[in-house]
Parts: structure tokens; sequence; C-alpha cells
């Protein structure tokens, strides 16, 4: 399923959102806002996601250890990550995985979305890939002389 989801719990977080739904418009991608790590991890366990930006200042958990959340999750959890610096972080892609990057606090709502765009741009090619896999038609089964 396409969709971006940006969770958080600032205002950085929302003017994130604003730069995705513009981004977005015309694309039928949505873009998801979520105020709890919870929404997070239902939205993504619902079907995934192009990519996850992560902007929680005093949310319970750090932006790092949601990320190791939505990563234990399986397929649905390696997904691009976006990840505000907000507490201490060591080498994430090491941890995390490539698909990651992270973004200076406070951020510059613009520069997330560029951030992300490699990821997006991926995506939409690979969705494109599938769409294009699933029109094509099963080729014709040989037949064996003697089978008319």
């Amino acid at each position: 399923m396409r969709q971006i989801i940006v969770g958080g719990d600032n205002e950085d977080a929302y003017h994130i959102c604003d730069a995705f739904l513009e981004h977005a418009k015309g694309t039928g991608v949505p873009v998801l806002f979520c105020t709890t790590p919870q929404e997070v991890l239902t939205n993504l366990s619902r079907g995934g996601a192009d990519v996850v930006v992560l902007s929680f200042e005093s949310a319970g958990l750090t932006n790092y250890e949601l990320a190791h959340r939505i990563r234990d999750m399986g397929e649905e959890g390696n997904v691009p990550l976006l990840l505000s610096e907000v507490d201490a972080l060591g080498d994430v892609k090491a941890v995390l995985g490539p698909r990651v990057d992270v973004f200076a606090y406070p951020a510059n709502p613009g520069n997330v979305l560029a951030r992300a765009k490699p990821f997006l741009d991926q995506a939409a090619e690979e969705h494109k890939a599938v769409a294009a896999r699933a029109k094509k038609p099963d080729p014709p089964k040989p037949t064996i002389a003697g089978d008319r």
C-alpha cells in the first residue's frame, strides 16, 4: 500500500507533514499524520509505507527506539526511515540499515522532503514495475503435437 507516514508531537512535525502533503498532491499517495508512536506502528502494520518520518520529542519513546520497533515488525518494518536528531544517536545506518537518514532538529521541512525524495522516487518506480507485471498477460502455453 502506498502511503507516507509522518509521526510527531511538535510544531516541526506539522510543518514536515504539510510539506509532504504539498508534494503528494495529485499523486494519489496519502500522507498520514500520527501523533503517537503507537499510531505510527498501527498504520505501518496495515500495509507498509513509502517512507516514515519520525519527529517525536516527548512521546515516551525516542525516535531511535521507535525506529528499532519498526525494524522489528518484519516486512512492514523494512521501510525508509527519516529520524529527527532530538536524541543522541550513534551510527544509525550500522544499526538500522542503509534505508535510514537523520535530519537536524529543529527541522527545515524542505530539507526533510529533499532527503526523502530518493526514497519516494524509488518507491514510485517499484510500484510502477509491480503494476506493469500485473497487467502483462501470461505467455501462451506450449502445445504438444497430437494435443490438437
